[in-house]
C-alpha cells in the first residue's frame, strides 16, 4: 500500500496515482480536507501500555509500504474548525485552542507515518529558510547571489553601489493577497522585482527586514527537478520575454527545452539535498551570460510536471515506480 499525502486540487498527485493503477498497486491518498468530514475527525489513535493503533478510515497504517509526502495535511486554521463565525471576542481564543488540539492530534499521526519503510519528501521540511539553504549552498561549493537582508534605505545603497540594479524577493514564501472593489477580485503576488535607482529613490528611510540580491546578466533560468538522486533540468529562455525577465513565473509562453547541468554542479546538488534531508524538490538556478550557475532556492514541494511535460522526462510514472518499487526485469 502506498500512501500519498496531498490536497484535493492537486493535479500531479492524479497523475502519479493514474500511473499506481496502472501497475495495479493499491494506494492510499490522504487530502488535508480528509482529516474533517463533515466536520467530524475521521482518524483515530489508540494508545495504551501494550499497544498502539493508528487508523485513517478503516486502514491500518501499519501496512502501509511507503508515503510521498507531497503536501503537508496541516491546514490552516479556518480550514479545520467546525465552528461558525461569532461576534465575541473570545471566539478567536477558543478558535486557536481547537486548532492547537488538532494539530497535536495530528502530529502524532504523522509521527507514525514517519515509521513507514520508503518515503519520498518530508514532511518537515514542507517550508525551509531561504537564508539558511543559501549559506548550506555555500558550503557545498554552488555558487550563490550577493545578497542583503535589510530594512534601511542606505544600506540598500550602499549595496547597489557595489552590485549594480538589484532584485528583491520574498525572504519566506510567495503569497497571494486577494481584495474586491466594485465587484471585481484582484490578485496582487509578491513576485521578484527589480529595483532600479528610480525605485530605491521612491524608498522610505526605513521599512521591514526585505532581501535584495545582485541582478544576474540571465543567459537562461534552470529549474531542475531532484528525484531520488538525479537531476532532471529544464532550461526556460525567460529574457526574451520582458515580461518573464526578473521572474519567469510571470508566465509567457517561453521555450523550454531539456537541459543538461555540468557534473560538478549536479553533484554538488546532491550534496545539498542530502544535508537539507531531500531526496526530491525543485531546485532553480540561473545561468549567467558570463558562464555562471547561481543557485537560487529550493522548493521541497515544486510542481514536477513544469519539468517534466516539456522535456517528456515521465516524471510521473517515475515517481509511481519509486513508491512502488518497480523493477524494470519484471516486465
Amino acid at each position: 500500500m502506498v500512501i500519498i499525502t496531498s490536497g484535493h486540487d492537486d493535479d500531479p498527485t492524479n497523475w502519479v496515482i493514474d500511473w499506481i493503477s496502472f501497475y495495479k498497486h493499491n494506494f492510499l491518498r490522504l487530502n488535508r480536507e480528509d482529516f474533517f468530514d463533515d466536520s467530524r475527525p475521521n482518524f483515530t489513535v489508540e494508545l495504551s501500555s501494550s499497544s498502539e493503533e493508528f487508523r485513517l478510515r478503516d486502514f491500518d497504517l501499519k501496512n502501509a509500504q511507503s508515503i510521498w509526502f507531497r503536501r503537508s495535511v496541516y491546514p490552516f486554521l479556518p480550514d479545520v474548525l467546525p465552528l461558525e463565525s461569532h461576534d465575541n471576542p473570545s471566539f478567536e481564543d477558543i478558535k486557536k485552542n481547537f486548532y492547537y488540539e488538532y494539530l497535536n492530534s495530528t502530529q502524532l499521526f504523522y509521527s507514525q507515518l514517519l515509521k513507514v519503510g520508503k518515503k519520498l519528501g518530508n514532511f518537515r521540511k514542507v517550508r525551509i529558510n531561504k537564508l539558511e539553504v543559501l549559506k548550506m549552498a555555500k558550503s557545498c561549493s554552488i555558487e550563490i547571489p550577493a545578497s542583503i537582508i535589510t530594512g534601511q534605505k542606505t544600506d540598500v545603497q550602499n549595496f547597489m553601489l557595489k552590485k549594480g540594479n538589484l532584485i528583491t524577493k520574498a525572504i519566506s514564501e510567495i503569497f497571494d493577497v486577494k481584495t474586491k472593489s466594485d465587484n471585481q477580485t484582484n490578485l496582487y503576488i509578491n513576485y521578484t522585482q527589480e529595483i532600479t535607482e528610480l525605485v530605491l529613490g521612491e524608498m522610505p528611510e526605513s521599512f521591514s527586514y526585505s532581501l535584495f540580491q545582485e541582478k544576474l546578466d540571465k543567459e537562461i533560468e534552470i529549474r531542475t527537478f531532484f528525484l531520488d538522486g538525479k537531476c532532471y533540468s529544464m532550461a526556460i529562455f525567460s529574457q526574451l520575454d520582458k515580461q518573464t525577465s526578473v521572474d519567469f513565473r510571470k508566465y509567457s509562453n517561453n521555450r523550454r527545452v531539456p537541459y543538461k547541468l555540468p557534473c560538478e554542479l549536479e553533484s554538488n546538488i546532491l550534496k545539498l539535498m542530502a544535508n537539507l534531508e531531500l531526496n526530491t524538490g525543485s531546485v532553480d538556478i540561473v545561468k549567467t551570460k558570463n558562464g555562471r550557475y547561481v543557485f537560487l532556492e529550493v522548493n521541497p514541494t515544486g510542481q514536477y510536471g513544469m519539468v517534466s511535460d516539456p522535456c517528456n522526462y515521465y516524471l510521473d510514472k517515475k515517481i509511481a515506480e519509486y513508491l512502488i518499487d518497480y523493477d524494470e526485469n519484471q516486465k
